[in-house]
């Protein structure tokens, strides 16, 4: 954990929600944020960043000012609850007997989506140019973003950077790339049987990350390495 008094940050959103409340056996509950965090250092190690948590020069913290490693710009979240109308006093199979209500009626889906941002990264460079045993950022030459065929094996423009010359500071700033979003959709499926008047029994099944969506994780940002512009892991 990290605390310095020469560090700052600032935070503005947009947070919205819907509600509904439950009402023919649904539920809903959604909230959306639009914000930006603009900070001159990460202030804590654990803040989602991938970089350094020092400055390139400590002498110049306004080279350090950026958004900050928690700046995620969209973020969705809903979760709902829905009874199936299926089954006795339902709009389907509303008088099915014991045996077909038993299997089919009853049933309830529940699930929660998330939808955000991707990961900001810091780039850096192999070696230590500056010779300050500190880290080191490269110099930007042009425009780093694909305007087609971003894979995972070409994340950006990677001629766009080039290593900042020996004794000087590279002009890139911090969090220059983010990685992919992330999306996921933890989901469950139940039912209730009444044993006895005063014992429930309940069938659930859930899974989280039910689509399988892999969250892959930000870019090799480092200048030189075998791997640079690749998103290796996840």
């Amino acid at each position: 954990f990290r605390q310095e008094a020469d560090v700052n940050s600032n935070f503005n959103s947009l947070q919205t929600k819907v509600e509904k409340r439950l009402a023919h056996g649904f539920s809903l509950l959604a909230s959306y944020m639009f914000s930006k965090a603009i900070a001159n250092g990460r202030g804590e190690s654990g803040s989602g960043g991938v970089g350094s948590d020092l400055p390139q020069n400590p002498r110049n913290y306004s080279a350090e000012r950026s958004v900050a490693d928690e700046y995620r710009p969209h973020r969705l979240v809903a979760g709902y609850v829905y009874e199936l109308p299926v089954g006795r006093g339902k709009p389907l199979l509303g008088n099915a007997n014991r045996v077909v209500n038993g299997v089919l009626g009853g049933w309830t889906t529940a699930g929660i989506l998330t939808i955000s941002s991707g990961q900001l990264t810091s780039l850096s460079v192999v070696g230590n140019p500056t010779n300050t045993g500190g880290p080191d950022r490269p110099n930007v030459l042009h425009d780093w973003h694909l305007a087609s065929g971003q894979s995972l094996q070409h994340w950006f423009d990677t001629s766009a950077f080039a290593l900042n010359a020996p004794f000087t500071f590279g002009n890139a700033g911090r969090n220059l790339l983010r990685g992919p979003h992330t999306s996921n959709l933890d989901f469950a499926i139940y039912k209730g049987f009444r044993v006895t008047e005063r014992i429930r029994l309940q069938f659930r099944a859930e899974a989280f990350n039910s689509t399988n969506t892999p969250a892959f994780g930000a870019p090799n940002a480092q200048v030189g390495a075998a791997a640079f512009g690749v998103i290796g892991g996840a």
